[in-house]
C-alpha cells in the first residue's frame, strides 16, 4: 500500500496514475454463482482511464458505475446489472464491458479509486483529494499524507523520477514476473509441454521398436532385393507415427 506522500511526486507529473487493486468475490441477481474478480481503483482524470476503450455500452463512473470485462457476459453479466462486491455487500452498476480486461487469469472490473478505499480498507482518501492536501486530517486519526492511497503508481511512460523511499520501480515485464501465482503457473505450464513432449517421445519409440522386432524377417527380404537402409527407417518412422495417430480415441 502507497500513501499519497508517496504517490504525490510521480502523479504530479502527468504521466503516471494512482491504481487500486483488490481481490475479491463478485455477483448479480441474474448470475448463479459467485465469479472472483479482481476490482481495480482509477481516477477518472488518470491516463489509464482516458485510454481505456469500452466495447459496449459507456465509460462513465458516475452514480456508482463500474466497467467490467466484456469475458464476463458468458456468465451472464450484462449492461445495467447491479454488481456486488466483496463480504461488504459494495454495490456498483455495470455501464460498460472492455476488451482484454484480465489480471493474470482473473476478470477486471474498473470503479472508481475512492470506491477502492473503501473497499479495501472500509474508509480512505476521496478520489477527488488532491495530492497538495497531504497534511490535512483524514477522519481524526491519520493525515491525509500517511493515509493508503493505492496500491501503486502506473507510468505511461518511462519514468523520469527516483522512486521514494520504501517504493520500487518495475518494467512491465518483470512485474508481470512477481504478480502473485503468474510465475507458479506459468512453471507449470511449461512443465506440462515438456512432460508431454517426453510421453511422446516414448510413445514413438515404443511403436518403433515393435515395429522393428515384427518386421527383422521382412526387412531381410528387402535388403537382399536391393532397398536402401533410409528408406527402410523413413518407412517405419512414418508407420510408427500413424500408428500413433490412430490410436488416439
Amino acid at each position: 500500500m502507497l500513501s499519497a506522500a508517496q504517490t504525490s511526486a510521480p502523479v504530479s507529473q502527468g504521466s503516471a496514475a494512482r491504481i487500486g487493486q483488490l481481490a475479491a468475490t463478485v455477483s448479480t441477481d441474474a448470475a448463479k454463482d459467485k465469479t472472483t474478480a479482481q476490482p481495480i481503483g482509477i481516477r477518472t482524470d488518470g491516463f489509464i482511464y482516458r485510454q481505456l476503450r469500452v466495447s459496449d455500452g459507456r465509460k462513465d463512473f458516475d452514480g456508482r458505475g463500474a466497467i467490467a470485462y466484456s469475458g464476463l457476459r458468458n456468465d451472464s453479466y450484462r449492461i445495467g446489472d447491479i454488481v456486488t462486491v466483496g463480504s461488504d455487500g459494495a454495490q456498483f452498476t455495470i455501464t460498460g464491458f472492455t476488451d482484454g480486461a484480465k489480471l493474470s487469469v482473473t476478470p477486471v472490473i474498473y470503479v472508481p479509486l475512492s470506491a477502492w478505499s473503501h473497499l479495501k480498507l472500509g474508509s480512505g482518501l476521496d478520489e477527488s483529494a488532491a495530492p497538495e492536501a497531504a497534511g490535512a486530517p483524514s477522519d481524526g486519526h491519520a493525515t491525509a499524507a500517511s493515509a493508503p492511497a493505492a496500491s501503486a503508481v502506473m507510468f505511461g511512460e518511462a519514468a523520469g523520477s527516483t522512486a521514494p523511499d520504501g517504493t520500487e520501480q518495475l518494467p512491465i515485464g518483470d512485474f508481470i514476473q512477481k504478480l502473485p501465482g503468474y510465475r507458479a503457473q506459468d512453471l507449470t505450464s511449461q512443465f506440462m509441454l515438456v512432460f508431454l513432449f517426453i510421453i511422446m517421445l516414448a510413445t514413438i519409440a515404443v511403436f518403433l521398436y515393435i515395429l522393428t522386432m515384427q518386421t527383422i524377417p521382412n526387412f531381410a527380404v528387402l535388403k537382399m532385393q536391393g532397398i536402401l537402409t533410409r528408406y527402410l527407417i523413413l518407412n517405419t518412422i512414418a508407420q510408427a507415427c500413424s500408428s500413433r495417430s490412430s490410436a488416439r480415441p
